[in-house]
């Protein structure tokens, strides 16, 4: 996950552009495979929310993997996903991005997320990628959803 993570914010460094500054001559978005879709003539072509949504969910995995660890490194790259995230990126990004940081100090350390199926149900629920827009938008998901993390939370 760690690496995966660390791949999206290298990519992310590049300009990013629209569907708009795609070159005329391509064939449709359909025809087109794998990495054609995202670098053309050497240049990033991927959408702003897709990226943010790649970190976004990347992130949310690892701090559920590295849970209640503390783990410096992990914090490193967390707070690397973070100054990705600037001002024009969605609330929910920004929500996601900073709950990974609160998973992986957990309890102070002496917290984990449990693994039976009513735990997983729970995080399932709380980590749904599907990310609002500003803090009251419930039009495709209830925010209120995000606090069931705690039903998975146990001792170390």
């Amino acid at each position: 996950v760690t690496y995966y993570l660390r791949q999206l914010l290298e990519l992310r460094r590049f300009k990013i552009e629209g569907a708009s500054a795609l070159p005329k001559n391509l064939p449709p978005a359909s025809k087109r495979e794998g990495l054609h879709r995202l670098i053309i003539q050497g240049r990033v072509m991927v959408e702003r929310g897709v990226l943010e949504a790649c970190i976004a969910t990347t992130a949310s995995a690892l701090g559920m993997v590295m849970a209640g660890t503390g783990n410096l490194d992990t914090l490193r790259i967390l707070r690397a996903a973070r100054t990705m995230v600037d001002a024009k990126s969605s609330f929910g990004t920004h929500q996601t991005v900073h709950m990974a940081i609160g998973l992986l100090f957990l309890g102070g350390g002496q917290l984990t997320l449990s693994s039976t199926p009513e735990a997983t149900a729970a995080l399932l629920c709380a980590f749904f990628p599907r990310y609002s827009m500003h803090p009251g938008d419930n039009r495709y998901y209830l925010q209120a959803l995000r606090h069931l993390y705690v039903v998975a939370v146990e001792p170390r």
